[in-house]
């Protein structure tokens, strides 16, 4: 059986394309940010796959609330679609995962959410985990993504970067405000709640001590792995379009 089963995936090995495309959409229009994005997804993946990263026109600079989510459905929904045969997955690199379940029913590739990725691998970690998000606006709709992941237990906190005064260095204010939550609220591990903060989770896990979650990469490891599964979205029920 072993055997057998060997086999079987040596031959899907041996078939599959020998270098993986992923799809990076960043649904806000920042070309700083969508930059930034895709020199870490480049360092980071290597040789492994192919990675591109694209921003959504007409978008909001930054996508902060429910309409700004709303405006760009349409634009992502138009990347996915049209790039099903070009790609073997695709990452939504936003941590408040827009329209994520709207883009795994019209895929069938693999789709993932960066804040759906980070906060599940954060609780494979350590018991309780803090997200960090850039403003003190988006702490409800950070909560209530954590309950719609059932992850409302494990959860310690979302601290803003806005909740410290005066002119810091990025870097420094995310170590300040992660001490704050390892000391006041039982973090044990850290969760980047914004794709802005990308590339920051190496140099700031090792100042912490403790577990750092950084979303692109955590999005890219775990795109990796169901594509050389070759697993897909399920079109069984949820994601299956039915009306």
């Amino acid at each position: 059986m072993v055997g057998t089963s060997t086999a079987n995936y040596q031959k899907f090995w041996n078939t599959r394309n020998s270098m993986k495309r992923i799809l990076i959409i960043n649904p806000n229009s920042s070309e700083e940010i969508t930059r930034d994005i895709q020199n870490f997804a480049r360092l980071y993946v290597g040789n492994e796959a192919e990675v591109v990263t694209v921003k959504i026109e007409d978008a909001p600079e930054f996508i902060e609330t429910y309409q700004d989510e709303a405006q760009v459905g349409p634009g992502m929904t138009r990347s996915i679609q049209k790039n099903q045969e070009h790609y073997d997955g695709f990452l939504v690199a936003c941590h408040s995962d827009p329209n994520l379940d709207l883009m795994k029913e019209v895929s069938h590739k693999p789709v993932v959410g960066i804040g759906e990725s980070s906060m599940h691998s954060a609780c494979l970690l350590g018991d309780r985990f803090t997200v960090i998000s850039a403003t003190s606006g988006s702490i409800p709709n950070k909560e209530a993504l954590v309950r719609r992941y059932n992850l409302g237990n494990q959860l310690a906190s979302v601290r803003p970067l806005d909740s410290v005064a005066g002119t810091v260095d990025k870097l420094d204010l995310c170590e300040r405000v992660s001490r704050d939550a390892v000391d006041e609220d039982g973090a044990e591990v850290i969760v980047l709640g914004c794709a802005d903060l990308v590339g920051m989770s190496f140099e700031l896990q090792e100042r912490l001590g403790l577990p750092v979650v950084d979303g692109i990469a955590s999005g890219l490891s775990t795109l990796l792995g169901f594509i050389d599964q070759a697993l897909f979205i399920s079109k069984v029920k949820r994601y299956g379009g039915h009306v």
